[in-house]
């Protein structure tokens, strides 16, 4: 049997989270942040990850812009770099991120097979929008699906449990969910199993068995 859907992550998956510190430090006028750019990168994609955490068991939802920029200014204040214009500038580049250079391959070869692709992602919509287009994915995603629509962070079982409810669920009996490897990975498998769907780690791909479906 051949899954009908592959449905991927956004961020850290299709799209590289570190290209906007570093198409910031090849701007002339943000030379010196060079140095400091990876360490903002890591900083600020952990940042972003742990509050969404945060705000799930607080129960206090805030959306996905808000958590980048928040994200960002803790990873600026650790680099003790105090400028305004430069967050600005990265907070513009983060609408326009790059996408892996084998992300359009994977999904041109997965339509080719006759596999149906999407995104499931905490990115709210107009961030998920700008990413996919400004990536010239678009001909290459049948459907992006932005948990801001229940407001509640992956991977809470809820967010797994919409999916299911959504359009582009298969009816068959079973589907792929590619996510980034790290312990996001793990969590993402444990909200899965605790939703009851059976699990097939490797190294990149998750395959999700529900054969209640």
């Amino acid at each position: 049997n051949m899954a009908n859907i592959c449905i991927f992550d956004a961020y850290g998956t299709l799209f590289d989270v570190m290209s906007a510190a570093r198409m910031l430090a090849n701007e002339k006028a943000y030379d010196k942040f060079s140095k400091y750019s990876e360490k903002v990168s890591n900083t600020w994609r952990i940042k972003q990850l742990e509050y969404t955490w945060l705000r799930n068991i607080m129960d206090d939802y805030l959306d996905f812009w808000q958590i980048t920029k928040d994200g960002l200014d803790f990873a600026l204040e650790e680099s003790q770099i105090q400028n305004t214009q430069l967050r600005n500038r990265l907070l513009d580049l983060y609408w326009n991120l790059s996408a892996y250079s084998e992300a359009r391959d994977v999904l041109i070869a997965l339509k080719s097979n006759n596999i149906r692709t999407g995104i499931l992602s905490n990115g709210s919509r107009d961030m998920l929008d700008s990413a996919v287009k400004s990536a010239n994915l678009n001909d290459n995603l049948d459907v992006v699906l932005s948990i801001d629509k229940i407001k509640i962070y992956k991977p809470d079982p809820k967010s797994t449990k919409w999916f299911w409810t959504t359009s582009i669920a298969p009816k068959e009996m079973y589907y792929l969910y590619l996510q980034m490897v790290g312990i996001f990975l793990v969590q993402v498998n444990l909200a899965l199993k605790h939703y009851g769907l059976t699990v097939i780690l490797t190294l990149k791909i998750v395959l999700i068995l529900n054969p209640g479906r």
